[in-house]
């Protein structure tokens, strides 16, 4: 049938859209509609569940199955037939509503952006389990991103909620008539879609599927199951899909009685799991796999993605590192491909299927063998994957074992399967003359090989047998390092390898267990089996506080005024606010070398490009982000960075400018190597200026002497400690709106933490005076410093393209340009020579730092390192100075406690440094060390409070640090390859208010009720909640009669930027300021009103002409660069697996010294929110750049972890 439209129902309303289309993802298509934007686009590759929606799809027996899809993922043309349900289905679907309100009164969002998807994903489980267990809705989370909360009270939320049972999903609220037995389905029909010059068929038949294939001769076919794979190679375009979802053939599951399984090749990796969870009891393999295949992604790529496209996507992509094929491969199974061109079926043993060219062939089904013990033999079936985080991420290394064990003679008699990684790059003949009983081979992106001295060595071994398994792990040593040799430079084994001999090794000790039994292996050594790979145990966390009844609403635990809102997407981000007509949408270009010269700057007209702006739009010395330093919008000449901007391509839709910018091409001359790294900045002494640093650096004076008297006792450590980049990765990427005001001007909505600086440079381009620039900002979907300044990019692009074209422009910057374009954290070195007495007392610190700016310094954190530097420890002697790196990598900016944080670890690790050398535990030495009150900080600020000790001791005793090292000190005695570590870490944390310039307007209506418009930017950090209560309580008024406004410089202007961690204290302050303006007009009125009721004195003021409008402005002076300081501490037990170097955080406890709280409940989730976010930093976040070509490697979600 050929169809010139896609049909599909929506929020239970029937949807037509043009098969024009088809192409575009189905949340672009929900973005341009004007009521269907509470579905947001963060990463547009299935990686972070911000666009989750519920899809319906009818199974094979013409009923609606439901499941979590990711929207960014689905072609429209893909949409034909299905139901789909969006958070803005939540009036006609009462659990919608409900699971939001749970999240939202569970104080589980925080900026939101990633609220809606939370909230459809907990829907989603509830249409597949009404009683869901803690463990299934910890599990059902693995792909959904909050970068705010920490996790902690999205998931307790959904638990309360799932266990009171009171919130079901009706399923004929989803599908309405249709779900009615006596309403036979619509049948389905063979489908093509012409979407401009690509095609779409929907086939119902395996022949259809090879008609389409063979008519298509000559031209890129992907046959498409769930279009998953799309979201790891995104610039992959083909001109024919063939849609195979739909047939009945490839949706089979048929059980042969006492053989095994059969599924087709479109069966989903959800249903896998269904139906090995349902037939576990008849085969010892199917256990264990499922553990590893609910590893596989996430639970909105298992709903649709199927597991024959988790093979084929490894088949054609070498890197891809298949997580089906190891597993499906040991447990012995085979599957059918069909020539599509002769029609001839094969069936061959799934380790043969990368020897299988697979151009021409398509993948029918797959049949999974029972294996059952005997009585006389054990089948043992161990699967492991190692990853960056233990969820929805890509493997750095899976493997599979299976081998059937003779209970007398405990060997395998040769009959093992063992599979290390996936080969998609080899097409070795050696492999298709192997079996799947023999072979045992090793694989990542870069290596493949066989080690067929160590299957003989498996083969052989007897089970408990200490000594022959000490040899099959020499064997295997020597054999990978042999080969390792051959083949790298440097002759190193890369990391991946590693993990082989310990994946052996507990395959051999879990044999071991289930052949002879437990008591047959020593206790120590059985912590080997006890591996973390998927045991994490369910969270839970506990809060404290405590609050001032008689102040309330000031110090009342309350939710977030938004937070019920941004839950069910009815809130609006800049990305949202309604498209003007006319408008076109802007996507940057960039550039493709990591230093050079830029001759031409070339994008693609095939009728849809309406216009580029490049350098050369921009009058002469203004093309500058006015930061500082000269920092260019779009490159004129000097390439500094890959993915540096050249230019800003606009179309009148945003998917063709995003295609149109990828599109773009360059042209360069004087290609240079670039820098990268610190240590290259070092070599090359590539450095910035000094004055850069925005401080002359510390020196007390006494160093060298203190230092040259420890040295004589004995008593220096020297060294250097590093940490690296992270990417602030808010969900709400950098946006921007304008469009033309009727005075000549320009109105426009910003993703930016400082309005003021964006208007004041708006104005310096674009040359219209900042009293017709008109900033808005209504909120925010995170920014943790990285919306400071650099926004600034994506604001002036499109403030100087809707001047050029005098039309609305609009741009999000889509998720992969956002990393490659805009820096991040500073990675720092800390160098130092550190001096201390016999009690570990420290007597001199001597310390340098290096900081990495990228390309420009323009927002440099080194010089908050040096005020920082002592974090909250004490030494009589300080030197303390800074240089700055100057690398071609993108300008780092401020990310959350920008230079404290790395001082803060650099000054840690001097510590502990200390402690080592001494012998001493870590935590007396810190505790020893500890700021006091009275003393003097390096940079001169006296300390009239501090609580640092008494944090510290306080934490000791509420969290038991006896006796949990106590216990970690036993369990490490009684387990050899799994150990746990404490850490006590203190934090000094100033607030630095000098230059602090906030202003907050407080209006009070005829009715009563009250508005508010601040300077600040709420960016998830409740800021203005506490506004609101702080009003209420001056006012004497109910929290519920105070709104706040949208953020404008038209009504607050000047303020200085969002950030610091003090603007909420700040525009509090302001509005206090105004509501005492308020009282003191009300006063009269209150004393001779006889009601003393608010609305009574407000109708009499009113009628008397008294200005109920007031404005407040608050800007502190301090001397030193902090006002104050908050101080800290946490304890944290953490486990360690010695043969993987995996980790996991058991468990942490935090206290919290923050003064008296306005809203506890919201300090708490920036305090987790904030612990989580380091702990991301420190133990798996890594920015990763390509030494020869300056590339960003890690620029998406599945390489960003």
């Amino acid at each position: 049938v050929e169809k010139s439209t896609i049909d599909f129902t929506l929020n239970g309303k029937a949807t037509s859209v043009p098969s024009a289309e088809g192409q575009k993802r189905l949340v672009d298509w929900l973005r341009l509609q004007p009521a269907l934007k509470g579905t947001k686009k963060t990463c547009g590759e299935g990686g972070c569940g911000a666009c989750t929606v519920l899809l319906g799809r009818r199974d094979q027996a013409g009923k609606w199955a439901f499941s979590a899809a990711n929207s960014c993922l689905r072609p429209l043309s893909s949409m034909e037939g299905c139901l789909v349900w969006t958070v803005n289905g939540a009036k006609k679907m009462e659990t919608i509503t409900k699971v939001a309100d749970a999240l939202a009164k569970g104080s589980g969002s925080q900026c939101g952006y990633c609220s809606q998807g939370m909230v459809m994903n907990m829907v989603s489980l509830l249409i597949d389990n009404p009683q869901p267990s803690e463990e299934d809705v910890e599990r059902h989370f693995d792909g959904n991103i909050c970068r705010c909360t920490g996790y902690r009270p999205i998931l307790e939320s959904f638990k309360k909620l799932a266990q009171a049972g009171d919130v079901t999903a009706d399923i004929e609220d989803l599908c309405g008539d249709d779900c009615s037995s006596s309403s036979p389905p619509s049948p389905l029909s063979t489908t093509h879609f012409e979407n401009g010059n690509k095609q779409w068929y929907r086939v119902l038949t395996v022949d259809e599927a090879c008609r389409v294939y063979r008519q298509s001769e000559g031209k890129r076919v992907r046959f498409v199951v769930g279009h998953t794979g799309a979201g790891i190679y995104k610039n992959e375009e083909y001109d024919v899909y063939i849609d195979i979802s739909a047939v009945p053939e490839l949706l089979d599951i048929s059980k042969t009685n006492g053989s095994g399984i059969t599924l087709g090749a479109a069966v989903s990796l959800k249903d896998l799991i269904a139906v090995l969870e349902g037939s576990k009891g008849e085969s010892d393999t199917f256990s264990p796999m499922l553990d590893h295949l609910r590893k596989v992604a996430n639970v909105p790529v298992r709903g649709v993605g199927s597991w024959a496209g988790n093979l084929c996507l490894a088949h054609a992509n070498n890197g891809f590192e298949s997580d089906v094929y190891p597993i499906l491969t040991a447990a012995g199974a085979t599957i059918t491909v069909v020539d599509m061109v002769t029609g001839e079926r094969v069936i061959l043993a799934l380790s043969g299927f990368f020897d299988m060219p697979m151009s021409g062939r398509l993948v029918v089904s797959v049949f999974i063998p029972f294996v059952v013990s005997t009585s006389t033999s054990k089948v043992v079936f161990r699967s492991f994957k190692v990853m960056l985080r233990h969820q929805n991420s890509h493997a750095l290394a899976n493997a599979a074992f299976c081998a059937r064990f003779n209970s007398t003679t405990r060997t395998s008699g040769g009959q093992i399967v063992a599979v290390f990684g996936s080969d998609p790059a080899s097409t070795s003949n050696t492999r298709g003359e192997r079996t799947a009983r023999d072979m045992l081979f090793a694989s990542d992106k870069r290596f493949a090989f066989f080690l067929p001295a160590t299957e003989k060595a498996m083969g052989k071994v007897k089970v408990g047998d200490e000594e022959g398994i000490r040899t099959v792990l020499a064997t295997a040593e020597k054999e990978i390092g042999e080969y390792c040799a051959g083949v790298t430079s440097s002759g190193e084994l890369p990391y991946p390898y590693h993990l082989l001999p310990g994946f052996i090794f507990r395959f051999l000790l879990d044999a071991t267990i289930e052949v002879m039994g437990k008591d047959s292996v020593d206790e120590r050594v059985l912590s080997a089996q006890n591996y973390l790979l998927y045991s994490r145990p369910i969270s839970s966390g506990e809060q404290t506080y405590s609050t001032i009844p008689g102040e309330y609403p000031i110090t009342q635990p309350v939710p977030k005024i938004e937070g019920k809102g941004q839950c069910l997407g009815e809130v609006q981000y800049s990305g949202d606010v309604p498209i003007q007509p006319g408008t076109l949408f802007g996507a940057f270009a960039l550039s493709t070398i990591g230093s050079g010269k830029l001759k031409a700057v070339v994008a693609p007209d095939d009728g849809r490009l309406v216009d580029t702006l490049t350098a050369k739009d921009i009058p002469a010395g203004l093309n500058d982000i006015f930061a500082g330093a000269p920092e260019e919008i779009f490159a004129s000449s000097q390439i500094n960075y890959f993915g540096q901007s050249v230019a800003m391509v606009l179309a009148e839709d945003p998917t063709d400018a995003e295609e149109l910018a990828k599109a773009t091409s360059c042209q360069y001359e004087n290609e240079v190597a670039p820098v990268t790294t610190i240590e290259d900045a070092i070599a090359k002494k590539s450095f910035y200026p000094d004055s850069f640093i925005g401080s002359d650096g510390i020196d007390t004076g006494g160093v060298d002497k203190a230092m040259q008297k420890c040295r004589q006792a004995g008593r220096v450590v020297s060294g250097q400690a590093k940490c690296g980049s992270q990417w602030h990765f808010h969900m709400e990427t950098q946006t921007a709106v304008a469009r033309h005001s009727d005075d000549g001007g320009l109105i426009m909505h910003c993703s930016t933490q400082w309005p003021n600086d964006v208007q004041a440079a708006v104005s310096k381009v674009t040359g219209i005076p900042q009293n017709k620039i008109e900033i808005n900002v209504l909120r925010m979907g995170g920014a943790y410093g990285g919306k400071i300044s650099r926004n600034k990019f994506v604001a002036l692009a499109v403030a100087l393209a809707a001047v050029k074209t005098g039309r609305p422009v609009h741009c999000q910057m889509n998720f992969n340009t956002n990393m490659e374009m805009i820096g991040k954290r500073h990675p720092f070195i800390g160098q130092y020579t550190v001096g201390y007495d016999e009690e570990g007392k420290l007597q001199a610190v001597d310390l340098v730092y290096y900081s990495d700016e990228g390309s420009s310094p323009n927002d440099g954190s080194a010089g908050a390192a040096i005020s920082s530097c002592d974090n909250a420890y004490h030494s009589p002697e300080w030197r303390v100075k800074a240089k700055l790196c100057k690398t071609n990598t993108p300008s780092n900016t401020a990310m959350r406690a920008p230079g404290n944080l790395q001082a803060a670890y650099i000054m840690e690790h001097i510590v502990e440094e200390v402690a080592a050398k001494m012998g001493a535990d870590p935590a007396d030495v810190k505790r020893k060390n500890l700021v006091q009150l009275g003393q003097v900080t390096p940079y001169g600020m006296p300390l009239p409070y501090c609580s640092m000790g008494e944090v510290w001791d306080e934490l000791i005793d509420m969290a038991d640090v006896k006796k949990i090292n106590a216990d970690v000190a036993e369990f490490n005695q009684n387990n050899k390859y799994v150990k746990r570590g404490v850490c006590v870490t203190p934090v000094k944390y100033g607030l630095p208010f000098t230059g602090v310039l906030h202003g907050a307007m407080v209006d009070v209506y005829a009715d009563g009720t009250v508005s508010v418009m601040h300077s600040g930017c709420e960016v998830g950090q409740g800021l203005n909640t506490k506004v609101v209560q702080a009003v209420a309580h001056s006012l004497g008024v109910d929290v519920s009669d105070v709104s706040v406004k949208v953020t404008s410089n038209a009504v607050a202007p000047n303020g200085i930027t969002t950030g610091g961690s003090i603007t909420s204290g700040a525009c509090v302050a302001a509005a206090l300021k105004a509501c005492d303006v308020l009282n003191d007009r009300l006063n009269p009125f209150k004393m001779i009103s006889s009601t003393g009721k608010w609305l009574d004195v407000i109708t009499q003021a009113y009628g008397a002409g008294v200005d109920l409008c007031a404005r407040g402005f608050h800007h502190p002076v301090t001397k030193t660069p902090y006002a104050y300081n908050s101080y800290g501490a946490a304890v944290s037990v953490v486990e360690l697996d010695a043969l993987t170097g995996q980790s996991q955080v058991l468990s942490s406890t935090i206290l919290f010294d923050c003064g008296e709280s306005i809203n506890p409940v919201v300090d708490i989730g920036q305090v987790e929110g904030g612990f989580v976010q380091a702990l991301g930093w420190h133990m798996t976040e890594e920015i990763d750049y390509d030494s020869s070509t300056g590339e960003l490697l890690t620029n998406g979600t599945w390489t960003y972890k």
